[in-house]
């Protein structure tokens, strides 16, 4: 069982998937056919990162990077609503 959600499994003509939810850089994906970039505040009702609240200080002071990753994740909704997993838990 994967608690955090990394990965998920899935069985297909008897032959079980595995696949990556998240965390792995691949060059062969193309992002911009994937993630919507967001402009404008006005775009989104809900914008919710998960971090530890140890980084809020340094967020609200210099806003979020992308360090050594290619992008910042953003959900639009929050871990109760049953529909994120995307390492908000």
């Amino acid at each position: 069982k994967d608690n955090k959600q990394r990965f998920s499994l899935l069985e297909e003509n008897g032959e079980l998937l595995i696949r990556a939810n998240q965390g792995h850089t691949v060059m062969t994906v193309e992002s911009e056919r994937l993630l919507k970039q967001i402009l404008s505040a006005d775009e989104v009702q809900f914008c919710v990162h998960g971090t530890y609240k140890r980084n809020l200080e340094s967020i609200l002071e210099s806003g979020l990077k992308h360090m050594k990753r290619l992008h910042v994740h953003f959900s639009s909704g929050l871990l109760t609503d049953g529909e994120v997993i995307s390492g908000m838990g």
